[in-house]
């Protein structure tokens, strides 16, 4: 009986894992306010209820601002309302597109 219930748990953990990380692939998206931007280290951070999130981008996310295809330097500002694309990879979340429009949020 002891091996039996030893092949279930075994199989459970498996198709746990195999669910993790798909789930881990799967683009999510996020939208809030841009608060920081760092051009050198390629990380944006942006002000999200509860929390504040760091994305970090690559030579292949994608940008837009007001829908025109646009750059990092010229689309990330502070204050700017924003929506991520991305994956997780471990503990990093890797920015796929990033669209922002100049609107500001009101203070």
């Amino acid at each position: 009986m002891s091996r039996t219930y030893r092949l279930i748990a075994l199989s459970a953990f498996i198709a746990l894992a195999l669910a993790l990380v798909a789930l881990a692939a799967d683009p999510q998206t996020k939208t809030g306010v841009v608060k920081s931007v760092d051009v050198k280290a390629k990380t944006l951070v942006v002000k999200l209820t509860p929390r504040d999130l760091t994305f970090t981008v690559t030579d292949t996310t994608t940008f837009t601002l007001d829908g025109k295809p646009s750059t990092l330097e010229e689309a990330v500002k502070e204050g700017f309302k924003v929506s991520v694309t991305y994956t997780r990879e471990g503990d990093t979340r890797m920015a796929t597109k990033v669209e922002t429009t100049t609107v500001q949020e009101s203070k």
